[in-house]
């Protein structure tokens, strides 16, 4: 290997993005612990005041291996330090979280007037596939369409999110489900991708149709983001402010205590909202780690069809069957080795050390001399 360090560089424009930025360290560790001492750097800037700090730790990095999370809208901009760094022997990777064509998703659901909106979809037309070329490898966590890949397909890989299990505690045993109340999740940095203001009219229309034989349902919210006014005044609206709680952003163990309470973990049930079928959230990856089943409404090929631990909802606007994802979790309950195995399906499937062995390892023993295409 002729790599000796390595550093991974992202810019998290909001620090309430807790997962993400756990994401970049957690893969730092990581790399650290196989051999390759790798050096996290966060920028926690917005727009013009974050790319120019990512772009100068490119150029001037002097590690060997450099990971460069791709976060769209300024990556035109790390087209010139990528290409420094390819001409200074770097071996360079892009981590790309989601397609371009998730983030026009994204700006069509935006507040942006129409000259802002035309502006940003022609800037992010103009910066794919161009600033992926520098790359030697570029992981994907779902496909793209192929306008915004063309000519660097051969150097995508798709992979899933990861977790470092070892960070990760698992909890000492569910809490029992007696039938009468059933308990949810959800953490995250709010958008409306993450659908939970679906699951909240889910639980408005449940509540309506079954009336005092209704099974109790209480969903506790952890995070911060521009979704969370948009989800309390819903809440306010259906009056479930006994059914919905807001918690804020926690970590340590107030995080612990709310998960220790949890029957249920709740993935994303919006993802189609920006034309995403297939994808791979990292929240869904901790909630494995934690041996907590969860909800789903997109593809995850991290957790094939049938995955005992996972309800699988259509991807689409309609309500969740809360009554059927009682009776699944019923079930799995009786399986007193199913909440075990949860885990150890994290630790040998989704652990970080398992993907970056398989996918970026490699590339410091022979990277291809010819920069575009394959």
């Amino acid at each position: 290997m002729r790599s000796a360090s390595a550093l991974y560089v992202a810019r998290i424009a909001n620090e309430a993005s807790v997962g993400i930025i756990a994401k970049v360290r957690n893969t730092s560790d990581a790399l650290t612990r196989l051999g390759l001492p790798c050096r996290a750097e966060v920028v926690d800037k917005r727009w013009w005041r974050g790319w120019p700090r990512v772009a100068s730790s490119i150029a001037l990095s002097q590690e060997s291996l450099i990971i460069v999370r791709s976060d769209h809208h300024t990556m035109l901009f790390m087209l010139l330090p990528m290409l420094i760094a390819r001409l200074k022997g770097k071996t360079l990777v892009i981590d790309r979280p989601n397609p371009v064509s998730a983030a026009l998703g994204e700006l069509r659901a935006s507040a942006s007037g129409p000259v802002t909106l035309a502006a940003r979809r022609a800037w992010l037309y103009l910066s794919f596939p161009l600033c992926l070329y520098p790359a030697h490898r570029i992981l994907a966590y779902s496909p793209d369409r192929r306008r915004f890949t063309f000519g660097a397909r051969g150097k995508i890989r798709l992979v899933g999110n990861s977790v470092d299990t070892r960070s990760v505690p698992c909890r000492d045993a569910p809490p029992r489900f007696d039938g009468t109340v059933l308990r949810l999740i959800g953490v995250g940095h709010l958008a409306f991708w993450h659908g939970y203001d679906r699951l909240i009219r889910s639980i408005h229309r449940y509540m309506e149709s079954k009336g005092d034989s209704a099974l109790r349902i209480e969903f506790v919210v952890v995070g911060e983001g521009f979704e969370l006014d948009s989800l309390i005044d819903l809440v306010r609206r259906l009056g479930l402010q006994d059914t919905v709680a807001f918690r804020g952003t926690l970590v340590g163990p107030q995080l612990e205590r709310e998960f220790g309470r949890a029957h249920v973990a709740i993935g994303g049930l919006g993802q189609h909202r920006k034309d995403l079928l297939v994808n791979s959230e990292i929240k869904t990856k901790d909630y494995a780690a934690r041996g907590l089943p969860f909800v789903l409404a997109y593809e995850d090929p991290d957790f094939p069809e049938g995955t005992p631990f996972v309800f699988q909802c259509p991807a689409d606007e309609s309500s969740i069957d809360l009554d059927a994802v009682a009776v699944w979790y019923a079930e799995l309950e009786r399986d007193p080795e199913a909440f075990r195995t949860i885990r150890e399906f994290a630790e040998q499937r989704l652990d970080y050390r398992a993907r970056l062995s398989q996918h970026v390892l490699p590339l410091l023993d022979a990277c291809p001399a010819d920069m575009p295409g394959s």
